[in-house]
C-alpha cells in the first residue's frame, strides 16, 4: 500500500528531472493502492515510423513501478529500482 500523503503536484515537483522530465512524464493520480501517469506521444517518443516506441514505454512503465514501489517502502532505508520486462 501506498504510505504518502503526498500529491500528484509534489511528486512531479520532485520527480521532475533527469529521464522524466525529458519524456514528460507525469504523475496524475496517487491514492492507496495505486499511482498513474501519462506521458505525451511526440517526437520525443515515437519511432522513426512515426508510432511510439517500445522503450519509450518500457521508460514510462518503470518510472511509475519505481516511484509506486518507493512510496510504499521507508525511502530512508530502501530504494525500489528496476522492472522486468519480458
Amino acid at each position: 500500500m501506498i504510505q504518502t500523503g503526498k500529491t500528484p503536484q509534489e511528486l512531479n515537483a520532485e520527480y521532475q528531472v533527469n529521464m522524466l522530465k525529458h519524456l514528460e512524464i507525469e504523475i496524475t493520480e496517487v491514492c492507496s493502492e495505486y499511482l498513474c501517469g501519462r506521458m505525451p506521444v511526440n517526437e520525443k517518443t515515437r519511432q522513426p515510423i512515426g508510432i511510439l516506441h517500445g522503450g519509450a514505454s518500457a521508460v514510462f512503465a518503470e518510472t511509475l513501478s519505481n516511484i509506486g514501489a518507493n512510496l510504499c517502502v521507508d525511502e530512508k532505508r530502501y530504494q525500489c529500482v528496476g522492472l522486468s520486462i519480458h
